[in-house]
């Protein structure tokens, strides 16, 4: 599965976001793609699998309802 960040500060880096997504317990990342916008950035994360987890079951419940997901880090 495939997710777009569509708004990801200019600053933030492939680590940073692999980190967030670790440290949550969300899922096992395998790429992820930038596109450069002259203020942000736009992200594309792949995921290899989903952890079975709380936080993870909520994530893909709200991403599979197309339901806006907020993850503060």
């Amino acid at each position: 599965m495939q997710i777009c960040i569509s708004n990801v500060q200019k600053t933030t880096t492939k680590n940073d976001i692999f980190n967030i997504f670790t440290k949550k317990g969300i899922g096992l990342i395998s790429k992820i793609d930038f596109i450069n916008k002259i203020d942000y950035k736009i992200a594309f994360i792949k995921f290899n699998k989903f952890y079975e987890n709380e936080i993870a079951n909520s994530f893909l419940e709200k991403i599979k309802k197309n339901i806006q997901v907020y993850l503060v880090y």
